[in-house]
């Protein structure tokens, strides 16, 4: 597919709005998201382990200053979220926030994992600092981006495809980092000079592709202002009050719960149960049934309502980790099919969220005549965090409570089975939690139309 540098016109911005969009365009409004997952992964699955092994930080202290980062992670998702839609900026307020975060974003990434004060007690207080400054600058990528694309289209069926080549875009900036973290885990003494060279690698190919964006993407045809009275405080309520939100955001916090789960419990997982050390395979396969599967979803929408894929792929999920329960050593081959056919179901998630969100926000401008992206989008994030959170400190207890002991060899059969069934049993039930939340969800394609006309 060819990609063609071009700006958007105010001329076509009735398309824009309401109709069809190119992959090419779409594309090229993606770009900039490649770098949130491939930092996104790196911290999280991978600055546990290198922080306490390469850096010896005691993980008691590596874990509090991580759970305080990630609270103020969270708090700052609404407020970016609002002050991005007050916004008025010539580049665009959605433009502005992405392009001039990105340099500072990735100099915080790179200095995460460097330790000039050589493991003294300076050390904490750097790493400290730095997480607080990534973890603000992540948000100001993600939170605009999303309501970027929110804003590309109000057409019910095309949000679907922004929302998957965007996932799909993300999702190869995430295995990319998958790769790169299993090279780190098998040299991780040495790991700091290849995280340093990768960084800066990183970093000049973010750049460039922000750049791309920057001279692509033309928001002026793609901007709405908030009209009236407007408040962090009322915005909020206001995400609140609408109840398809509601569903949408429980369903968020029941299947990224789960996703972390998988995600960081596997690389315990898999040596103790399939008696190997592949839990970074897992994960990639997980995510690269995801990734395969981004662009048939939006096919598969023009005929199924968005409430209903979501629910075919919860209950697939659900359905597909009881497996996880009956593994064993001798059904590794098996492990790898499974986890790519529930990781293709898994992009059927990662795609609807979003949409599902963009439709919300008609719904609420609709009924309040103003129209606030980033609010509704910080809320998503703020959730999505949230059961990121919570999953990882709930691993963290079930590894304690288990009595696992990375310093033997060989782990008593009771931690294995206690790993075993948390592995399966949590994420069967949280899927199945979130099917059981979008019942009553009531934004179908018939009734978007409704508002659509509405506030035309």
């Amino acid at each position: 597919m060819s990609i063609v540098l071009s700006k958007l016109s105010c001329s076509n911005k009735a398309n824009l709005i309401t109709g069809f969009m190119k992959n090419s365009k779409i594309i090229l409004y993606s770009l900039p998201i490649f770098g949130g997952g491939f930092m996104n992964f790196l911290i999280t699955n991978f600055l546990l382990k290198y922080t306490t092994d390469v850096l010896l930080i005691a993980p008691a202290i590596l874990g509090s200053i991580l759970f305080t980062a990630r609270i103020w992670d969270a708090i700052n998702d609404p407020i970016i979220g609002h002050l991005s839609d007050i916004t008025i900026s010539k580049m665009g307020k959605r433009k502005s926030w992405i392009i001039l975060s990105s340099l500072p974003l990735v100099i915080s990434f790179i200095l995460v994992w460097q330790d000039p004060f050589n493991h003294s007690t300076l050390s904490i207080v750097w790493l400290t600092i730095i997480l607080f400054i990534f973890f603000t600058l992540i948000t100001a990528l993600y939170v605009p981006h999303y309501s970027l694309g929110a804003d590309l289209t109000k057409s019910y069926n095309e949000r679907n495809k922004i929302f998957a080549i965007r996932s799909l875009v993300e999702n190869i900036g995430v295995i990319i980092a998958v790769l790169f973290t299993a090279k780190l885990e098998k040299n991780l003494i040495s790991s700091g000079n290849l995280l340093f060279g990768g960084s800066i690698i990183f970093a000049l190919v973010f750049l460039i592709l922000v750049f791309w964006f920057s001279k692509s993407i033309d928001e002026k045809a793609t901007s709405y202002k908030v009209k009236g009275k407007t408040s962090l405080f009322i915005s909020f309520s206001h995400v609140l009050k609408n109840k398809n939100t509601r569903y949408v955001l429980l369903g968020t916090l029941c299947t990224q719960f789960a996703s972390t789960i998988i995600m960081v419990m596997a690389p315990f997982y898999a040596p103790l149960v399939l008696g190997q050390k592949v839990g970074s395979i897992l994960v990639a396969v997980f995510m690269i049934g995801a990734l395969l599967s981004t662009l048939l979803w939006p096919l598969l929408g023009k005929t199924l309502e968005k409430k209903q894929i979501w629910q075919i792929c919860t209950f697939v999920l659900s359905l597909g980790f009881t497996y996880f329960l009956f593994a064993t050593t001798f059904s590794i081959v098996l492990t790898y099919i499974i986890c790519f056919i529930l990781g293709s179901f898994a992009g059927g998630i990662l795609i609807i969220l979003p949409s599902m969100i963009a439709d919300c926000i008609d719904e609420d401008e609709a009924k309040h005549h103003q129209r606030k992206e980033g609010i509704f989008y910080s809320v998503f994030t703020f959730v999505n965090k949230t059961g990121m959170g919570f999953a990882s400190a709930l691993a963290g207890f079930i590894l304690y409570f288990s009595l696992y002991n990375s310093k033997l060899s060989i782990q008593s059969q009771s931690t294995i089975d206690i790993i075993k069934i948390f592995y399966a049993l949590t994420p069967m039930l949280l899927f199945l939690g979130g099917f059981i939340s979008m019942k009553k969800y009531s934004l179908s394609q018939k009734n978007h139309k409704k508002i659509l006309t509405k506030l035309s």
